[in-house]
């Protein structure tokens, strides 16, 4: 609780830069209170999002505690947010598909599209696997940190190859305070700077469509995406 009172002063201190997203536990809380504490976090604190963390607190993410706290999310109108990577066993990609297909026109997001605290070889086939998912899964939203970068950029030309709602789907981001925000987002805007010159691009179906990723396009990825999911959330609450 005191974690995310935390963020909830912290938002209203910085409105411009945070948007506060809220916590719970059913590892280490009793079901009710980590339904009590959904409550709290949507109806009291105002957060749009509430995540579990299932690697940090070892619990699967398609047990049926998790789909219980699910339901009771998405019945307050907010969005469910999940730690999604291959650092533990807990979060496969099987697991996140049992999630998105309970509520296929209902927005979930997964927190590092597979990567997290895990090294390149352990997250390898997840990576695959998270892009395939998020294709036959449109309301997955990938929140793009903690993972490797050649991915990044094949994630981000597929998705944008496949057409809206697939390009709303991905929100660039730092996973500060473990990443370090300048440094993240300036590899995100040069490369980003070597999509918009698809011509020049080694990426063959780059290549093809050349013109692919205009500013607009790069806005979205950078920003707007998330925003506009903010909005969508907060009006669903209201």
């Amino acid at each position: 609780m005191a974690a995310n009172r935390y963020i909830f002063e912290a938002a209203n201190s910085f409105p411009e830069k945070f948007i506060p997203a809220g916590w719970t536990d059913p590892q280490a809380l009793t079901m009710d209170d980590a339904l009590k504490m959904v409550e709290i976090c949507v109806n009291e604190l105002g957060f749009p999002f509430v995540k579990m963390n299932p690697a940090q607190n070892r619990y699967h993410i398609d047990s049926e505690a998790v789909k219980i706290i699910q339901d009771k999310i998405v019945s307050l109108g907010a969005v469910p947010v999940f730690h999604y990577g291959a650092d533990t066993e807990y979060t496969p990609a099987s697991g996140l598909a049992v999630l998105a297909s309970r509520y296929p026109d209902y927005r979930i997001i997964a927190v590092h599209m597979g990567g997290g605290g895990a090294g390149y070889i352990e997250s390898e086939q997840l990576y695959h696997d998270s892009r395939d998912l998020g294709l036959r899964y449109p309301n997955i939203k990938f929140i793009l940190s903690a993972r490797r970068d050649t991915h990044t950029e094949r994630d981000l030309i597929t998705y944008q190859l496949a057409g809206e709602p697939f390009t709303k789907n991905i929100f660039c981001a730092s996973d500060t305070p473990y990443g370090k925000q300048n440094w993240n987002f300036g590899g995100y805007r040069l490369m980003f700077e070597s999509l918009k010159d698809g011509a020049n691009h080694p990426n063959k179906r780059l290549k093809e469509k050349p013109q692919l990723f205009n500013d607009q396009a790069v806005k979205n990825y950078l920003g707007r995406n998330i925003a506009e999911l903010t909005i969508w959330t907060y009006r669903n609450i209201l």
